[in-house]
């Protein structure tokens, strides 16, 4: 690597006091906030192309590349590189430096250049810059592409749903006829005090159609609370309360991967009889026409979204053939396959990314 520099001595900061109610719907050039393109102005403030750093808030620290003839909100920090580093490799180089470390208040954190701009970095001739840059592109590249893979297999799923259950030809039968439906453990502090401890799920778990058992935290019960919300193998999760439509009702498949899991009551389990799939019932409810008979039942006079335990029952499900619900759940385990293998070549990225990012920037 190159020699030792401050970060201050290859980049400036520059200024901005835009506020959200300056901009425009509509104008000639674009103006960036903590998520993108906030509005738009008449003018703007920076002829080329720079970088960008949340500065406070959620995302503190998060860089981003902005457009030349551009400008940012207030809660950005726009930097300039100088002519001594090129522009993608500094972007490189302030991700690397997780910025986010830097961050002070409790509140609302917020980040300073006067203090991370002291920060000793590596600079590199630039030859090497192109070179590091053009490595750490060509990898953000491939990971582009395999979340791309990704989607397109869920939208494959979906689309193999439509084309097999969509004419509505079948009968549709509510929930509480074709499932057992049972809410879940009211948490409180008495729990506490339960002698028998069991691990639980929360929404937190219950992604739109997956599991995230990262964090798992146990709670108190009794043994009857026990037989009421132990989970089996093919239980569908419903979140019940979320204050967002796109959210509200998101599902999930319970798969038996922790012994003994119960689950809480903001999550709503149906069990379903003999001539169902779950797998068939998961996509239905993530298709159009489920998501359009959650969303229905789940708007309040308030314009929050929260479920129930009788409003999952009374969510209508289509009732096709065990034959062709079986052929569309081998379609789903062979697509669910190659997702698996896309996923593996995705971590094995995403490890190698942070690993070079540690070997190129981290001090």
């Amino acid at each position: 690597m190159g020699e030792k520099i401050r970060l201050n001595q290859i980049c400036a900061k520059g200024t901005s006091s835009l506020r959200q109610k300056d901009l425009l719907p509509e104008g000639k050039y674009p103006v960036y906030g903590a998520a993108g393109i906030a509005g738009y102005l008449n003018s703007y403030q920076f002829e080329q192309e720079y970088l960008a750093v949340v500065k406070d808030g959620a995302g503190v620290g998060r860089v981003q590349l902005c457009d030349r003839k551009s400008s940012v909100l207030g809660t950005l920090q726009p930097i300039i590189p100088n002519d001594s580093v090129k522009l993608s490799y500094l972007r490189f180089m302030l991700e690397g430096l997780h910025l986010e470390s830097y961050a002070s208040g409790a509140t609302i954190p917020h980040i300073y250049f006067r203090d991370y701009g002291e920060r000793l970095v590596d600079l590199p001739d630039a030859d090497e810059q192109e070179c590091v840059t053009c490595l750490f592109e060509t990898i953000l590249k491939q990971i582009a592409l395999g979340e791309q893979m990704l989607a397109k297999a869920d939208e494959l799923i979906q689309s193999r749903f439509v084309e097999m259950f969509g004419d509505d030809s079948f009968a549709f039968v509510p929930l509480d006829q074709i499932a057992d439906v049972q809410g879940g453990l009211t948490k409180n502090s008495k729990r506490q005090k339960l002698p028998l401890q069991l691990p639980y799920l929360r929404v937190a778990n219950v992604l739109a159609g997956s599991l995230d058992l990262t964090e798992i935290k146990t709670i108190g019960l009794t043994e009857s609370e026990r037989d009421k919300t132990m989970l089996e193998t093919g239980d569908l999760l419903f979140v019940e309360g979320n204050g967002s439509g796109d959210q509200i009702g998101r599902s999930a498949i319970w798969k038996g991967e922790i012994d003994c899991c119960v689950h809480q009551n903001h999550l709503i389990r149906a069990r379903f009889h003999d001539g169902i799939l779950p797998s068939f019932a998961l996509y239905y409810f993530n298709s159009r026409s489920g998501r359009r008979q959650i969303i229905g039942k789940a708007v309040s006079t308030s314009g929050l979204y929260t479920l129930s335990t009788g409003k999952i029952k009374s969510l209508k499900l289509p009732l096709p053939p065990v034959a062709l619900q079986n052929e569309f759940a081998e379609f789903v385990t062979s697509v669910e396959s190659l997702k698996s293998t896309a996923r593996q070549q995705l971590d094995r990225l995403n490890t190698l990314y942070a690993s070079l990012t540690q070997r190129y920037f981290a001090q």
